[in-house]
Order: structure tokens, then sequence, then C-alpha cells
């Protein structure tokens, strides 16, 4: 049986794909993958967590951005705060290794389905903080739902809620359109 250190390594040129233009199983693939990740982050030692971020690079960062996306939406569809927990986790194991503006846009999303099932953003936050390896993006995570309403609000972000059940979704808003 593998490691969980050989595991992570075996994990993440498995990563090495585009989701441009992806198939269906592509993207699952990568949603496993990048799933089975956090799973393993999350229970590891420090030495271990440390380890697997060293793996991410920033071409790795938007599957793990992706994923968050999409667990932050899979979250409400299915009222589960586990997938809130896991898409929070992806971020930490990106470890805001592109630009750091990217990961709040989905950070945002998390904090934002945390509220919608009714979780406390403070607890979880300071949870997934407390196990970031790098100590800036921890502070990021610990600062976010301690900003102020406006500055944590859908508007803001230019984001908003469509569907409901199955279909929902955090569709942008375009600028331009008219109210």
């Amino acid at each position: 049986m593998k490691s969980d250190s050989e595991r992570v390594a075996s994990l993440f040129p498995q990563l090495q794909v585009s989701l441009y233009k992806a198939t269906p199983e592509t993207r699952e693939n990568v949603q496993r993958v990048v799933e089975e990740l956090c799973e393993i982050f999350l229970g590891a030692s420090p030495e271990l967590r440390a380890e697997i971020v060293s793996y991410v690079r920033p071409n790795y960062s938007h599957k793990f951005f992706w994923f968050a996306e999409l667990m932050s939406c899979v979250a409400v569809r299915k009222s589960s705060p586990e997938d809130v927990r896991m898409g929070l986790t992806a971020l930490i194991v990106e470890n805001n290794n592109f630009d750091f503006r990217d990961m709040l846009m989905i950070l945002f999303l998390i904090y934002h389905s945390a509220v919608k099932l009714g979780l406390d953003p403070l607890q979880l936050f300071d949870g997934a903080a407390s196990l970031a390896v790098n100590e800036d993006l921890a502070e990021i995570v610990r600062a976010f739902p301690r900003r102020s309403p406006h500055d944590r609000s859908l508007a803001t972000f230019r984001y908003e809620e469509s569907g409901q059940g199955e279909s929902f979704r955090y569709p942008r808003v375009d600028p331009t359109r008219r109210s």
C-alpha cells in the first residue's frame, strides 16, 4: 500500500490537463484528484501539508480554483457543509500560488455558500486558516469573514444567485447590464 506521500506524488501529474474544452470524463477525473488531495491534506501532519503544497505550481492553481468554485455551488445544491469545507480546503492547498485576487473571488463564493447553509463562517474560515502552510494566506482567509457586510456582498463581487436545487449557481453579473 502506498504511503500518503507516494499517493500525493502520483496524483499531481494527473492535473496536467487543460480544463478548457475538457471532456466530462476529464473534469470528473480532475474533481476526483483534487478532492483526494484535499482529503489527504485534511488528515495530514504539518510536514505532509507542506509537502503537498510544494507540488502546487501556478499551472495547477486553476484546477483548485475550478474545484472550489464548483464546490461552492454543489454545497448549496446538496445542502452540504462538507462540500463547503472541501472547497475552502482546495484554496488552502492551492496556497496562494497564483494571483490572490483570483483566489479571493472564489473565497467569496465559499463564504456566501457557508452563510447560505447557516454555517458559522468565522469558525469555518479560522479552522481552514489554521491548516494553511502560508501565513499570508492564513491571514487572508481569517480576515475574510470579518470584512464589512458590503465588502463581502454579492453585488460587490459582481455575482448573483441563479436557480434552485440542482440548477443553483453563481453567475457573474455583467457590469454593463442595466437593471
